[in-house]
């Protein structure tokens, strides 16, 4: 069967005489973007979840840019967690372990933010490292705060200059 007998054909069937009709009335709108949903916790609970954002927040604080609460890196924690058993093995002891603790949180972090070789000193370092790399992967994290869209050649980078970070 040639192409001009199958166009025949299909013109022969029933109903597609109406289509062109049909689609010269069909207007083309712009698809409305979906609203963004809410984060749900996957992993921890929703007050726990919360309470991570409290810690992730003293981490990376709101300054003149957004803040890792902000940038809802306490629910991409709890989504790590989600997807990978072996994050939330080791996030589930770091919770744990962080709300035994005495003190506010922010002196509890602010104590074992300079311990060497301790338990509390892993257990910061799971929540600093986690929460710096993962607030530098959303919009607030590249594009708000460091500027970059994309779109500029870097011919080196040469990371932080601040002398505690070297």
């Amino acid at each position: 069967m040639g192409m001009s007998d199958r166009r025949d054909a299909l013109k022969g069937l029933a109903g597609l005489t109406v289509l062109p009709a049909l689609a010269q009335q069909h207007q083309h709108a712009e698809p409305t973007p979906a609203a963004a949903a809410k984060p749900t916790a996957k992993f921890f609970s929703t007050a726990e979840v919360q309470t991570l954002g409290d810690w992730v927040e003293l981490i990376l604080p709101r300054t003149d840019t957004p803040g890792a609460r902000d940038a809802q890196v306490h629910f991409m924690i709890d989504a790590l967690c989600h997807r990978q058993p072996a994050a939330g093995k080791d996030w589930r002891a770091t919770f744990g372990w962080l709300t035994k603790q005495k003190g506010a949180p922010s002196e509890v972090l602010a104590r074992i933010g300079t311990e060497t070789g301790t338990p509390g000193a892993a257990h910061f370092k799971r929540l600093r490292d986690t929460t710096i790399e993962q607030y530098y992967a959303t919009r607030e994290g590249l594009q708000t705060e460091l500027g970059w869209n994309a779109n500029t050649y870097v011919a080196e980078f040469k990371g932080c200059t601040h002398k505690e970070h070297q």
